[in-house]
């Protein structure tokens, strides 16, 4: 059996592929867009609140508030997922 697929015959929205992620991944799909940005500069690119304010142009009081409110309804939304 041939593990190939044709071009483009995989590609959908994030929104509807998340079904087939990591339960993380698509925790942090569904977080609001600056939310998931400001997290992904955080935890995954590793810049500092002060680097992310500069990058970003927010202050970094409003870079430490949403990457609060992000890590708050990641663990509501992984906590509340069925095991």
């Amino acid at each position: 059996m041939s593990c190939r697929r044709r071009a483009g015959s995989d590609r959908r929205p994030e929104r509807e592929a998340s079904n087939d992620r990591h339960p993380l991944v698509a925790a942090i799909l569904a977080l609001p867009a600056d939310q998931r940005e400001v997290f992904v500069l955080s935890r995954v690119a590793g810049l500092t609140y002060g680097q992310i304010s500069d990058h970003l142009g927010l202050s970094v009081e409003a870079v430490q508030a949403s990457l609060a409110a992000a890590l708050l309804q990641l663990a509501r939304g992984l906590d509340d997922r069925p095991m």
